[in-house]
């Protein structure tokens, strides 16, 4: 499970559903879990993933949906920008990605490139940042702001990065 987590964040992100049966990445059949407690359940994958997974995963969330006497779990998985993760759980440390055939191991070429974009992906977050406020500081904003004190909020859409 750890694998297909760091998978999905050191790629672009998705949903890991468990409780469904799939062929070749295609659900074929809602099978469900039968879990007595479900929040002790998601508790102890929070944990996993928390522990087994380096950096950890900022945004990661999970929950459950019950359908009749069962449950299938959603994890949602951000696209991160602290890159690689690693699983590192009971001796395992490896990388792992995706591509159109689903999760796969990463070699040393792609994991330096990963390497590479996040620090690059920081670079150009300062980057933004300084010029805005030294635009803000120097006046030159689109529109005239009063000399008073200033709260500055950056929102940076992940696909500007």
């Amino acid at each position: 499970m750890l694998a297909y987590v760091s998978s999905f964040a050191n790629a672009s992100g998705g949903h890991l559903i468990i409780g469904i049966c799939a062929e070749k990445g295609i659900p074929k059949q809602i099978s469900g879990l039968q879990i007595a407690d479900i929040d002790r359940e998601i508790s102890r994958l929070e944990n996993m993933t928390r522990d087994g997974i380096e950096p950890r995963i900022s945004g990661l969330n999970i929950h459950s949906v019950r359908i009749d006497s069962l449950f299938i779990i959603i994890i949602f998985i951000p696209q991160s920008f602290a890159l690689p993760h690693i699983v590192k759980y009971k001796n395992h440390n490896k990388f792992y990605s995706r591509n159109s055939n689903g999760k796969c191991l990463l070699d040393v070429g792609e994991i330096r490139n990963l390497f590479n974009v996040s620090e690059t992906a920081i670079e150009r977050v300062r980057f933004f940042r300084t010029e805005r406020l030294s635009m803000i500081v120097s006046g030159q904003t689109p529109i005239q702001l009063e000399h008073y004190p200033k709260l500055v909020l950056h929102v940076i859409p992940p696909h500007h990065i």
